[in-house]
């Protein structure tokens, strides 16, 4: 099964990329073979349907949904759905002296500006026909349904940590809470870049894992193991949709899914198998995920790095506050997405070893304090009080360590990524932990 799923999703990445020549090594078995080719099939068909129903017709007004909305002090950015005759998604970017909410309809007008080459098939990937940048309302009307509640849950979380917290403190929060990391200045995203520290405000599978668990503890003593199963499925559907859906978030669902199956009926599923049938889930969602989705392939690729590359290490113990568990968990990412990293953004923060091991480690804690200040608040003010004092000297700590060494930018930077460059050093690493392995068997 798992070597159907890779080859089927090899010729997902052959017809992408233009490498028919892949067909080569699934040719020394027809079932291989077959699949590699309801792959490429598949991808065709769907690239053929997706252009298809994608069409643009330029007017003085434009008319859709609203599917996704970010918002920051300044800025409102929403994806919108439009209505005939065009087919498909543009961005609109406008400010927030008129505030529109996920599922409104709106009438808008505005100078479409075009995808570069660069930049198509990312736009392909999100059904996107192009982007305003200054977009005007002209009318709106108030949506309804379960995403507008999700979204307007989302956004009483934001506003109240506003007024709980100061601004940076309370955005810093809102992203490792809900993955709302919007409104930061670009002084401060800097540092977080030079320190590796941009996943603090982004979701991860993390985040999944303590909703979960957080769920299963208040529901599990209370009804049936399939009424508790169906309520953590619509739990972990519902913290996806309302955070926006990312790729690690999603991938995290769906395995976290897998897991709660397994457990709830008694299955048994290998972690190989969990990890090709999330792939497998998301590429036939939409096929354009395996190249044009960074953050889909970093995503696996870290994951992957935690489970095959950290036994490499030994770690006989986690260390004081768990830094040998944390500065080896990153080195070991950071092995696994290296080429990725200097095909893409072209530099290696490695100051981001530190920085990590610092921090990593409170997090829970003030994932855990932010919430309940959050929800205490909502209740009664003068009992969260305790709550906001220990998320505050948190943040403060975290902030002043990617602060401090943000100023000891150590970094290495490749202009040039070679392609097979990339390949050997993954099958050095693959090697490497098979070898690692049968030592471990033969032992």
């Amino acid at each position: 099964m798992i070597f159907l799923i890779l080859f089927f999703l090899l010729g997902v990445f052959s017809y992408l990329k233009g490498w028919v020549w892949l067909v080569i090594l699934s040719s020394f078995n027809w079932r291989f073979l077959l699949v590699f080719i309801l792959g490429f099939g598949f991808t065709s068909l769907y690239l053929h349907y997706l252009k298809v129903n994608l069409s643009f017709t330029e007017a003085d007004t434009y008319s859709g949904v609203v599917k996704e909305l970010l918002v920051t002090d300044y800025q409102q950015k929403a994806k919108v759905r439009l209505d005939s005759p065009s087919k498909g998604n543009l961005n609109i970017y406008l400010g927030v002296d008129k505030r529109i909410m996920v599922r409104d309809r709106i009438t808008f007008t505005g100078e479409v500006s075009y995808p570069k080459e660069d930049r198509q098939g990312y736009y392909l990937q999100q059904k996107l026909l192009g982007s305003i940048y200054k977009a005007e309302i002209l009318e709106r009307e108030d949506g309804k349904g379960v995403l507008r509640g999700l979204f307007l849950i989302r956004e009483r979380i934001m506003s109240t940590l506003i007024f709980l917290y100061p601004q940076t403190k309370a955005r810093f929060v809102a992203g490792i809470l809900i993955g709302k990391s919007a409104g930061f200045s670009n002084e401060f995203l800097a540092d977080l870049q030079k320190t590796g520290t941009t996943h603090l405000i982004a979701l991860s599978g993390y985040n999944v894992t303590i909703v979960i668990s957080i769920f299963l503890r208040l529901i599990e003593r209370f009804f049936s193991k399939k009424i508790v199963f169906v309520f953590a499925v619509l739990g972990v559907l519902a913290f996806v949709v309302m955070t926006g859906a990312e790729a690690s978030v999603t991938r995290a669902a769906i395995m976290a899914l897998l897991l709660l199956y397994e457990r709830f009926f008694k299955s048994y599923f290998s972690f190989e198998l969990i990890v090709c049938i999330t792939a497998l889930v998301m590429i036939l969602y939409n096929p354009l995920t395996l190249v044009y989705d960074v953050g889909f392939i970093l995503s696996f690729l870290a994951l992957l790095g935690l489970v095959y590359i950290y036994p490499l290490f030994k770690v006989s113990s986690v260390g004081v506050l768990a830094w040998k568990e944390n500065l080896f968990s990153t080195i070991s990412a950071q092995l696994a997405v290296l080429p990725i990293l200097f095909s893409t953004f072209e530099t290696v923060s490695l100051i981001s070893l530190v920085t990590n091991v610092l921090i990593l480690s409170v997090i829970p804690l003030t994932m855990l304090t932010g919430f309940l200040s959050v929800l205490i608040s909502l209740i009664y003010l003068p009992l969260a009080k305790v709550f906001i004092l220990a998320t505050n000297l948190l943040v403060d700590y975290e902030l002043w360590v990617i602060s401090f060494f943000s100023g000891f930018p150590l970094e290495v930077r490749v202009e040039s990524f070679h392609f097979a460059i990339g390949v050997g050093y993954y099958l050095f690493l693959i090697i490497l932990i098979y070898v690692d392995k049968r030592r471990s068997f033969n032992s």
